[in-house]
C-alpha cells in the first residue's frame, strides 16, 4: 500500500518545485560519481526529507489530498516522476486539471539504493493493528518504536516522515519517569541514513496540570515557516535560514538542540515562565528541540513549563504539558 498525495501543479510549483531541481541535481551527481557521492546521496536524502515534509503539511492544510493505491510500482526515479503520475492517476480514474503526485513511503533517500539506482531491500514487515487510517497507523509505529527504544532495543527512533503532533505527543509520553523503568539512551537515525545524538527516555518526572500564575511567552520553534503564527507569537526560537538547509538530517538535529538549549537558558533567567511553542513540520528541528528541552530538565530546570502548539485547519491546539514536578 502507497500514500499518493495529490498536489494542484500551481501550488506544486510554487512551494516544491525549486527544492524537486535540487533533489534532481543531487541525485545525478551522485549516480556520476557512484560510491565516491556520499556528500551527494545526503543532500539528495535531506532535500527528499523537507518535500515530503512540504507535502504533507500542504495537504493537511487543504492545499492537496493524501489517497492510499496498492501495488504501486515504486522503482520509478523519483517520488514525482511521471511513471509514478501515470499509474496513481490511472489509478483514481483520471483527475481534473493538471496535479502532481507523490508518493510515499518507497525509499528514495536510503543512500544505498540511491549509489545503486535500486531500492533498498525490504527489512521485517510491520503492520498495524486493527483497522485504521493512516495517520492512526504512523502514530503506532512510532509508539512501537518508543516502547522498544525505552526497553532498550536496540532498533534506532526514527522521526523521518513524521507530523509535528504524532512525533511530539510519543517522545512525551517516553521522556517522563515510569516506575519500574530505568532510563534509557534511544539511538536515532533519520531517513537519509545519518545517526544523531540518543535521546533519553524515561528521564523526567511529569505533573499533567500547567501551575497557574505563570507569566506566558509565545514562540515559534522556527522563524518564517507558518504565516499563520506571525500574529500569534513574540519571538522565534530557531532561525529558518539557520535549521531549514540541505545537509544531513542528523546535522540539522544538533544544530538545533544547540540553540534551543542555549535559548532555554536565557528565557529561565528572566523568571518563571508558561512557554506555548507554536510548532513546525521539520522533524529534526522538533526533535532538536525537545532533546534540549529534556536535557535542561533533567539537568534540574524547573522555570519553565512547555506547551506544544499544533497547527491545525482551525486554527492551534495545546498539546499535553512539559511540566516538571
Amino acid at each position: 500500500m502507497n500514500t499518493v498525495f495529490v498536489i494542484p501543479l500551481s501550488v506544486w510549483r510554487r512551494e516544491i518545485q525549486p527544492l524537486a531541481e535540487r533533489a534532481e541535481r543531487a541525485r545525478e551527481a551522485s549516480l556520476r560519481a557512484g560510491p565516491a557521492g556520499t556528500d551527494d546521496a545526503r543532500t539528495f536524502a535531506s532535500l527528499l526529507t523537507e518535500i515530503e515534509t512540504r507535502v504533507r503539511r500542504l495537504a493537511s492544510e487543504g492545499a492537496g489530498r493524501a489517497t492510499q493505491l496498492p501495488e504501486l510500482d515504486v522503482r520509478a526515479p523519483l517520488p514525482w516522476s511521471e511513471a509514478i503520475a501515470d499509474q496513481a492517476n490511472r489509478a483514481l480514474g483520471g483527475l481534473p486539471g493538471r496535479q502532481m503526485m507523490f508518493v510515499t513511503p518507497a525509499g528514495w533517500g536510503d543512500t544505498r539504493a540511491l549509489q545503486t539506482d535500486e531500492t533498498a531491500p525490504e527489512g521485517k514487515a510491520w503492520r498495524p493493528t486493527g483497522q485504521v487510517s493512516e495517520h492512526e497507523a504512523t502514530q503506532q509505529r512510532w509508539n512501537t518504536r518508543l516502547e522498544a527504544a525505552s526497553r532498550g532495543g536496540s532498533e534506532p527512533l526514527v522521526p523521518s516522515g513524521l507530523d509535528s503532533r504524532t512525533l511530539t505527543m510519543g517522545l512525551r509520553k517516553y521522556v517522563a519517569a515510569q516506575d519500574g523503568r530505568e532510563p534509557v539512551e534511544a539511538p536515532v537515525v533519520y531517513r537519509d541514513g545519518s545517526q544523531a545524538a540518543p535521546f533519553p527516555l524515561h528521564v523526567v518526572r511529569m505533573r499533567e496540570d500547567v501551575p497557574k500564575g505563570l507569566n506566558e511567552l509565545r514562540v515559534a520553534l522556527m522563524s518564517m515557516r507558518h504565516s499563520e503564527m506571525d500574529v500569534e507569537v513574540d519571538a522565534c526560537l530557531l532561525r529558518n535560514r539557520d535549521v531549514s538547509i540541505a545537509r544531513p538530517a542528523a546535522e540539522t538535529d544538533d544544530v538545533a538542540t544547540r540553540r534551543s538549549y542555549a535559548q532555554l537558558v536565557a528565557i529561565a533567567a528572566a523568571g518563571p515562565r508558561l512557554v506555548r511553542v507554536y510548532q513546525t513540520g521539520l522533524e529534526p528541528a522538533n526533535v532538536g528541540f525537545y532533546r534540549a528541552l529534556t536535557r535542561w530538565l533533567v539537568a534540574g530546570g524547573t522555570r519553565l513549563v512547555v506547551v506544544p502548539m499544533y497547527f491545525t485547519k482551525g486554527g492551534f491546539e495545546e498539546g499535553q504539558p512539559w511540566s516538571p514536578r
